[in-house]
């Protein structure tokens, strides 16, 4: 599989109890990305999660401003 560094939202973070991603993807205004057609996230991580419950919740936010002060959860 070949990754796109540009599109890459995480790499080598460490995730607590919440987390967030270190960056993330600016698609502009107006734009209708993969209209009607599949998209794609790919998740994998180098380590198992510890604790009682090693468990993790991956969710995909969009906002209109880079501070995600208003993100929505799709």
């Amino acid at each position: 599989m070949i990754f796109d560094k540009q599109l890459q939202l995480s790499a080598d973070q460490v995730v607590a109890a919440t987390g967030y991603s270190t960056d993330y993807i600016d698609f502009g205004a107006d734009r209708d990305v993969g209209a009607g057609r599949p998209m794609w996230l790919v998740v994998f991580s180098k380590a198992a999660p510890d604790g009682t419950s090693p468990t993790i919740t991956i969710s995909i936010e969009t906002d209109s401003a880079s501070g995600f002060g208003t993100a929505k959860t799709l």
